[in-house]
Order: C-alpha cells, then structure tokens, then sequence
C-alpha cells in the first residue's frame, strides 16, 4: 500500500517541483519538492506561481520505495447550496466563464472551481443583470448542487 508523503507543487512547463518558493525554483526530484500539509495549501502555492503554470500534487511512496505523484482535484470555492454567475461571451460562445468577484470591477474565470458563490440568490441575480446590459454577454445563475471535486 502506498503512503502519502505529503502535497507539493509540479510545474509541467519547468518538468519539475517546487524546490524553492522566492525566486520559484524547479527540480525534477520529488524527493526534493517543498512538502504542504494539505492539499489547499499547495494549491495557494501554485496559484501564485501564475495562472496555469502549475498544480497541486500528491507525492506517494510506493511499496517498492519509489515515489509517484498525482494531480490533486482543486477545492471548489463555491459551496453546495450556493449560487454562482455563469456567463457566455459571444466571442466565445462554446467556453462558459463564472464570475470571481463582483465589486467596482467584475473578474471572470474559465474554472467553476474558481466561481464565488454566493448565499443569496438575490445578490447573484443582480450581478447576472447586469453583466446582460452589456451587449456580447449573456450571464445565467445556477445553485451549486455539487461541488466539483464530487463530479466523476
């Protein structure tokens, strides 16, 4: 049975981990890897790296003393129960976008994962209304039922 060694971060475009943090640094040797306790914890290190630059990994020791690593699934910020922004732009209709804040300026991702939810219908419905006077855009809200770690 394999152990988990801990969480660590792997940057496919630097083929390697995480080894120094400021300036980042990259080693292929997962031996070498800065360890995290939790899987958050890695996942806020590779999000500082840069959008897409790198991911979150389990490090395994496998039976015969080797080590493996897997992709860890990133923790959706919006809570089952609570309500997101999805928006279609016409310049890209087929890639759904979700709204990540909502103050005096309006941020977009192309990841559920990083849709803010919000607890009250009323407040994600607003955001929706107005993102639609905005000629190109076509926002819709929906009720996280699950979160996206628990889809298959």
């Amino acid at each position: 049975m394999s152990e988990i060694l801990g969480y660590a971060v792997y940057s496919e475009i630097e083929n390697g981990f995480l080894v120094e943090a400021s300036p980042s640094f990259y080693h292929w040797d997962p031996a070498s890897a800065i360890m995290y306790d939790s899987p958050n914890d890695a996942w806020a290190s590779a999000s500082k790296r840069g959008h897409g630059l790198a991911e979150a990994v389990v490090i395994y020791r496998n039976n015969d003393g080797s080590l493996s690593f897997d992709t860890v699934e990133r923790a959706s910020k919006a809570t089952i129960g609570s309500w997101i922004v999805t928006v279609k732009l016409d310049i890209s209709p087929k890639v759904p976008h979700y709204v990540t804040s909502a103050g005096k300026k309006i941020k977009l991702s192309s990841k559920e994962v990083d849709a803010k939810g919000y607890h009250k219908k009323a407040k994600a419905d607003q955001i929706a209304t107005t993102l639609n006077k905005v000629t190109g855009i076509t926002a819709s809200v929906h009720e996280i039922i699950v979160t996206s770690s628990d889809k298959v």
